[in-house]
């Protein structure tokens, strides 16, 4: 799923759950497996590490969101699940 104009994802609608996708600039040693589950939502720097810091996964894009914090040997990639829906 590619970002829509402007890179920023739209707000999911109030009471939906909101995943985050946090990637560790510390920890990432660029192995970019987080990559390969999911090239829009794992975006790279210029010399192959993680850029994306953290970033609000879009509907519909959980399940690669997980299996990138599962692949990632470093443990650089964590999700933060807001179980209480989004606040907004």
């Amino acid at each position: 799923m590619a970002l829509p104009a402007g890179g920023v994802h739209p707000r999911p609608p109030r009471g939906e759950p909101v995943i985050k996708v946090l990637v560790s600039a510390a920890l990432c040693q660029g192995h970019t497996l987080c990559h390969l589950q999911d090239p829009d939502l794992f975006t790279l720097d210029d010399n192959g590490y993680s850029d994306v810091g953290v970033r609000q996964v879009p509907p519909g894009s959980e399940h690669r969101a997980r299996r990138g914090a599962d692949v990632c040997p470093e443990r650089a990639v964590t999700l933060d699940e807001n179980d209480e829906g989004n606040p907004w």
